[in-house]
């Protein structure tokens, strides 16, 4: 019986985790970019801005004083728009100017899916980039 317990709390950890691929190119099949971090989320982007408000396109977010201080980068096929906070950021992708998902990390690494696919394969980018139009 405490084996069982053992590797249920293993699965459920797991589960519940962020990870990086260790491999794989897009293609067909929905295999994630190499350094992409599958994230698992539990809410819609339609649901997450119905409840919390959101910029549901880039150039709305371009426009958001709200958001600041923030930066904007472009990493394949998503320009990302990272909201900074004290111990916590926020990165809203946009693909085709559409909101397609929400990420949240609080410092020093615990990242979460706040909205977006069931997976979300969040691509790996170099941080910085540029200010966000609406923040000076």
């Amino acid at each position: 019986m405490r084996s069982v317990r053992f590797v249920s709390l293993v699965l459920l950890a797991a589960a519940c985790s962020s990870h990086a691929p260790s491999s794989g190119s897009p293609d067909a099949a929905g295999a994630p970019p190499d350094g992409a971090i599958a994230l698992t989320c539990g809410t819609t982007i339609a649901d997450y801005c119905t409840a919390h408000g959101c910029d549901r396109t880039l150039a709305d977010a371009e426009q958001d004083k709200r958001l600041c201080p923030a930066s904007m980068t472009v990493c394949g096929d998503y320009t990302v728009v990272t909201q900074g906070g004290v111990d916590t950021s926020t990165r809203y992708y946009y693909r085709a100017d559409q909101l397609v998902a929400i990420d949240h990390t609080l410092l020093p690494g615990r990242r979460t899916c706040s909205a977006g696919p069931a997976t979300f394969f969040a691509p790996a980018c170099d941080p910085g980039g540029t200010a966000l139009p609406a923040c000076p």
